[in-house]
């Protein structure tokens, strides 16, 4: 997994949580007691094994690449409305210096 170099801490916390397991889950659900203990009495429990390759982990790394992408790209923006505001208002100050004289 490539972790990019401005994650802030609690963005790196997030990628570099630990993995559950199914397993793992039931010791911490309720006290140890198994949550689909009543569906398996019944008969009505089916599992299934998931096809899907993605993990937590991969969607926080696009969350974060996102995120940052999101950020630079406003960045940019920001700098461009500036020039132009800037540009504009000496403009308009050299409107007002020529009209004066």
């Amino acid at each position: 997994m490539h972790v990019h170099p401005n994650l802030n801490p609690t963005m790196l916390a997030f990628l570099l949580a630990t993995r559950l397991s199914p397993a793992s889950l039931f010791s911490r659900a309720q006290g140890g007691v198994d949550p689909y203990e009543v569906p398996k009495a019944l008969g009505i429990f089916t599992s299934f094994e998931n096809k899907s390759t993605m993990e937590t982990g991969d969607i926080v790394t696009r969350i974060i690449k996102n995120r940052l992408e999101f950020e630079e790209r406003n960045r940019k923006k920001e700098l461009k409305e500036n020039a132009i505001f800037e540009a504009d208002q000496a403009r308009k100050a050299a409107a007002a210096a020529s009209a004066g004289s």
